[in-house]
This record gives C-alpha cells, sequence and structure tokens, in this order.
C-alpha cells in the first residue's frame, strides 16, 4: 500500500513537470538544457526567405557578430540568404514587416521580450512576424544566437524552427535587484584607483553570479554623469579593509596593498551574501551596510620584547645581530629577497631611509607607500627588526651635486631660523617631518616598534645637517636643538613605537668631529651607535676609541649602525672578483672577532647597499653561517615569534 502510494506522487510529480512549460529554464549548472520539443514550430522557408536580419544601429561588436553568424549559418545550411540591416528608422529607411532582430533593437517586439532579462540571460520567441533572438547583452545574444542555431535549425534535414511561444533563459542570480541609497546599480560604475589594481573580476561577479547586471568600468572620475564603486588599495593599515556607503552614494572598497584582493573578494560573494541574509533578495545598500574585516591577526613582538632582546645580544659579546639596508627607492621585498639569494639567510634586521637614500616620502605615491608598510609588517610579523632613518632634504633648496640631501644650511642665524616655528625655512623642513611621522605612525598602528636613527652621521661632514657643511659649522648645540626639536614633535604625535638610535660617523676624516660632539643627552637617547665607513679597519680602535667613548660615556646599549667599505679606499674594488680578495664577508667576520677579543660588544649590525652591501663582498654564505652571527632564524624565536 506504502508503495503504490509513493508511486502515485511519482507519477504526479512527473505530469506536473511534463504539464510544465520549458520555456523558462534556469542554468544551475553553467550550461543550457533543452527539453521542450513540443514548443517547436517549424517555418516554411519561402517565408523565412522574405525575412530581413536586424540589429541595432549602435549594436556592439558581439551583436554584430552574432548576425552574421546567423546569416552565413543560414545561408549555408538552407540556401537563403537574408538582408542584414540596422533598426535605423526614418523617411527612407521604414521598419519591415517580417524581421528576424537580434540583439536590443529599437523594435517594440524586441523591448517586450528583453524586460527583465538579467546580464547572462537570453530569450527566442516569435512574437507577429517578428523572430526575437536577443540577450541582456551582447554576450547572452551571441549565447542565443548560438543555441537558435544548434536547436532550432536542422542541418540535416535543411529546416528551420521557433518556439510556439518563447524560450527564455534565466539564470539564478544571488540578488533579484541592487540599489545603494536609493539608485540602482545601472547608475554606478566601477573605478579602481590604482591603474594596476583588476577589478575585471568583479565586473563579472556582479553580472554573473551577483546580479545579473553589468557595469562599466571608468578610467577617470567624474561626478557630472556616474555614481561610483571605487575600488582602493592605499590604506596603511595592514591586514584590514572596508566597505563603505558616504553620504553621496560613493562606495568605497577599501584595503591595502595586501588586503585589497581579500577585500575584493569579499566584495565578490561574502558582502552580498550577507546582504541578502539580512534584507532578502531586493536591497538597498545604505551606509547602515558598511563593514569592517580583518584578514589575520598576526602577533608582532613588543617594544619590550625587542628592548630586552637587545640588551640581551649585547651583553653577550658571542653573537651580533646582522640586517642589511634597503636601497634608494626599493621595496623591502627586493631587498629580503637580494639578501636571501646572495646568502642563503634572510636577516634578522632590515634598514631604511625615509628620505633621500629610501623612499623619498614626499615624492611616494599612496599605493606604493601602503605596499612599504605592509611589506614591514609582514616581516616584522615574521620576527624581523626595523631601523629607519631619515636623509632630510635641505630644506633650503641649496642643494649640490649629489642629491637633495646635501649642501649647506648656512651660519647660526640660518639654524635659529630653521628651528623658528614662525619660519618658512622651518615650515618646510617640519612638512618633511610630518610625512614620515605619517609612516612610523603606520607602522605604530600596526604594532611594529622601530630603530629610529635621526640625524645619522651629524658629527661629520656628510650632509646639510652634519657638523661641517660647506664653509659652515653647525655648532652642537644648534644640531643637540634640532634633535630635541624631532623627539619632542614626534612625542607629541604620540610616537611611542620609537627606539632612538644616537648614530655619529666614524669614518677617519681631517674634519669629522668627536662622536660626542651633537650628542643631546640621555633622556633623549636609547641607544646609541655608529656609521662606519670603513678605511683601514681600524676606525673603531684608533685615537679616542669613539664606539668605546660613545657606549661608557652615555650608558648606552651601542651597535654598528651601518657598516661599509669606503668606496674610495684600497679596500675597494670596482670589480666583484677582486673585491672578494680585497676585503671580503670572512674578512668582515674576522674584524668583529678581533674588536671582541678587544673587549667590544654590539647589539646589532646592518651592512650597507649597493657596492658596499655585504652580498658585494664575496663570501657571505659563510659569514652568515658563523656561530657570533644572528639571521632571523635565530632572532625570531626569541622574540617569541615561532
Amino acid at each position: 500500500m506504502q508503495v503504490k502510494r509513493i508511486f502515485s506522487i511519482l507519477c504526479a510529480l512527473l505530469a506536473a513537470l511534463i504539464m510544465t512549460s520549458c520555456s523558462f529554464i534556469d542554468k544551475n549548472d553553467g550550461g543550457y538544457d533543452f527539453t521542450d520539443e513540443e514548443n517547436k514550430e517549424s517555418a516554411v522557408l519561402s517565408d523565412i526567405a522574405d525575412y530581413v536580419l536586424v540589429r541595432g544601429d549602435l549594436s556592439s561588436d558581439e551583436e554584430k557578430e552574432a548576425l552574421v553568424k546567423l546569416r552565413k549559418t543560414i545561408e549555408k545550411n538552407l540556401g537563403i540568404t537574408l538582408a542584414p540591416n540596422t533598426d535605423w528608422l526614418d523617411k527612407d529607411h521604414k521598419e519591415k514587416e517580417k524581421e528576424i532582430l537580434i540583439g536590443d533593437t529599437n523594435r517594440v517586439e524586441s523591448q517586450k521580450a528583453l524586460e527583465g532579462l538579467g546580464y547572462n540571460d537570453f530569450v527566442i520567441k516569435k512574437d507577429g512576424k517578428k523572430i526575437v533572438i536577443a540577450g541582456g547583452s551582447g554576450v547572452s545574444t551571441m549565447a542565443a544566437v548560438d543555441y537558435f542555431i544548434e536547436h532550432y535549425i536542422d542541418v540535416y534535414q535543411s529546416t528551420l524552427s521557433y518556439p510556439k511561444t518563447e524560450y527564455r533563459y534565466v539564470q539564478s542570480y544571488l540578488i533579484n535587484s541592487i540599489s545603494i541609497e536609493g539608485m540602482p546599480l545601472s547608475e554606478y560604475r566601477l573605478y579602481s584607483h590604482d591603474p594596476e589594481l583588476d577589478i575585471t573580476d568583479v565586473q563579472t561577479a556582479l553580472s554573473d553570479v551577483i546580479a545579473g547586471e553589468r557595469i562599466e568600468i571608468a578610467e577617470t572620475l567624474s561626478s557630472s554623469t556616474s555614481r561610483y564603486i571605487v575600488f582602493s588599495n592605499t590604506s596603511l593599515t595592514a591586514n584590514k579593509f572596508s566597505i563603505t556607503v558616504d553620504d553621496k552614494g560613493t562606495v568605497y572598497v577599501s584595503g591595502s596593498y595586501k588586503s585589497i584582493d581579500e577585500a575584493k573578494e569579499y566584495f565578490k560573494k561574502g558582502f552580498f551574501e550577507e546582504l541578502a541574509e539580512k534584507h532578502g533578495k531586493d536591497i538597498n545598500i545604505t551606509w547602515h551596510d558598511n563593514v569592517e574585516k580583518y584578514v589575520s591577526d598576526e602577533k608582532i613582538y613588543s617594544k619590550e620584547d625587542l628592548t630586552v632582546l637587545l640588551e640581551e645580544v649585547y651583553a653577550d659579546r658571542n653573537s651580533i645581530i646582522v640586517g642589511q639596508l634597503v636601497g634608494a627607492e626599493a621595496m623591502p621585498s627586493f631587498a629580503l629577497d637580494t639578501y636571501l639569494e646572495g646568502t642563503g639567510k634572510y636577516p634578522a634586521l632590515l634598514g631604511i631611509d625615509l628620505g633621500c637614500y629610501g623612499f623619498e616620502l614626499s615624492e611616494m605615491d599612496a599605493v606604493d607607500m601602503s605596499r612599504a608598510v605592509c611589506e614591514l609588517v609582514d616581516y616584522a610579523a615574521d620576527g624581523g627588526i626595523i631601523s629607519a632613518t631619515s636623509s632630510y632634504e635641505n630644506p633650503t633648496g641649496n642643494w649640490v651635486i649629489g642629491g637633495k640631501c646635501y649642501g649647506a644650511l648656512g651660519g647660526a642665524d640660518k639654524w635659529e631660523e630653521l628651528l623658528d616655528e614662525d619660519s618658512a625655512l622651518n615650515a618646510r623642513f617640519k612638512a618633511q617631518l610630518t610625512v614620515d611621522a605619517l609612516f612610523l605612525s603606520a607602522l605604530k598602528d600596526n604594532g611594529v616598534t622601530v630603530l629610529f636613527r635621526p640625524l645619522h652621521g651629524s658629527n661629520s661632514g656628510d650632509f646639510w645637517f652634519s657638523a661641517t657643511s660647506g664653509e659652515d659649522t653647525a655648532s652642537a648645540e644648534h644640531l643637540k636643538r634640532l634633535w630635541i626639536y624631532i623627539y619632542e614633535y614626534y612625542e607629541s604625535l604620540g610616537l611611542d613605537n620609537l627606539i632612538w638610535v644616537y648614530s655619529p660617523a666614524v669614518t677617519g676624516d681631517a674634519d669629522e668631529k668627536s662622536v660626542m660632539y651633537a650628542y643631546p643627552g640621555d633622556e633623549y637617547v636609547d641607544i646609541v651607535g655608529c656609521g662606519w665607513s670603513t678605511s683601514d679597519k681600524k676606525e673603531l680602535s684608533k685615537g679616542e676609541k669613539p664606539y668605546l667613548k660613545l657606549t661608557s660615556e652615555t650608558g648606552k646599549i651601542g651597535a654598528l649602525c651601518s657598516f661599509g667599505v669606503n668606496t674610495e679606499s684600497d679596500l675597494f674594488s670596482v670589480l666583484l672578483s677582486e673585491q672578494e680578495k680585497i676585503f671580503n664577508a670572512v674578512d668582515l667576520l674576522d674584524l668583529l672577532y678581533s674588536l671582541r677579543s678587544e673587549g667590544y660588544s654590539f647589539s646589532y649590525m646592518m651592512t650597507s647597499v649597493g657596492a658596499s652591501s655585504i652580498i658585494n663582498y664575496g663570501k657571505a654564505d659563510q659569514f652568515v653561517l658563523d656561530e657570533m652571527i644572528l639571521t632571523l632564524d635565530d632572532t625570531a624565536p626569541r622574540l617569541g615569534v615561532k
């Protein structure tokens, strides 16, 4: 009895399916279905010969191609040549009684058939003496013609047919209709701030999955013509993205260089799924739907963790943290990859210059700034240590050959002007500090501590902010006041993620001042160190023993903030093959062991870039394998990074 009941139910369902017209088909598997043979009606070929093929006068390339394809197929298989035409009407161009309408035309029959079609949907129908083959887009019109050729033209029997009523292919979309602050999605355009950021996948998702509506990608923004969904990858918060609607109805899909891909993926699916769950399949997006998402929850060591590590390494003369400076206008990833290729290890420390010798932040575009922040955040999350300096641009504009950070500031009056908050010179210099602060604040907001080394080499004659600049000598008092000015300005901005590093030069130049010349005071300095460009491998140990003078007189832990071979000395060769013979990385290692035996201790050491890079010395792979040298593999676990 139960079996008979189930059989009766199945028969009823089958009958219902047979009774249901197959003129409406949902695509659930990416293909088309056709089972409606009873809905076909054969055409008389002599009647078809009287028809004209018509497309829109402003039809898309796909619609033009679709008409040509159908015309050639009919001619080849049925022996009928149909005249092509457009829907243009004037006194010389009259509407024909019998027309096969391809795509979006101005004919009433076309417009009626197209109502409610999404981007991938199409319809085939006979309306009076008009045959309509059209889709919600040029792409789907081509699909409609392909479908018509496959199912309504019998190449073996040389016959043509059409649906008695209509065949309508409609895809199921996640959302039935979308508006934004009351404006339909069709009024919007997609726009990317970064030309390199591909958003065609978002365009495809909107048309193929989300709403069946294709909106164009704009090359520029124009408030008078369209509303926009704007994609931006310039955020300085590495692991977060957001989708927001402003009071003008503009939608912003915003992320960092790192998180923008996650933002796009979420916008293509999860965002609309959540809206559908909340509002149903007809949605109006407003600021109430704004969201923020985090793409990861990376734990980065604290300032205290780093301080403890540096103190431990400094106290242990058998070890030293080693790192690499990043070159001018290069990204951190390039320096890391180059170091890995040259040594087989990642450096434990990475040095950046925010000014003339590095990022040149004042000229850096927003996308590159976001990328630099993201790469440094990822490096810190892996246990990498970051050092930053800024080779400030000469605010007078009196540059000399060599770059913007050279030339002289001037005499005492110019230094007083520089430190005067009401002066134009101060404003130009402070603008550099402010740009640098934006970058340093971004690192703080991402949880990154920075070894900050301003006014490096201030006792030398290297830069405009050095003791000897041209014919003028900057007084120790002015240099100290400038350091304190920078320190207090950054303190007022809440930049408490900085470990302040005082770093004079040790080069052996005749006009070099004592390493304590511009020391601003213990309360303004956390670590001391020196920039060492060696000519004879003895600068640290000769004379007043400058490095030991620094550490002993200040009581601070010390570091080799930068190390390189003086390119004008006998220790340097422009030929890499010769450099290895003169002074290589193993020679540097021997030098460190020699200094250790003399009582020297260093928390860290950074090598320079370019010709003075440890990679170019030769034998760098042997250098990093020595038990004294701490690379990222060694320091990351000690900072709590697994």
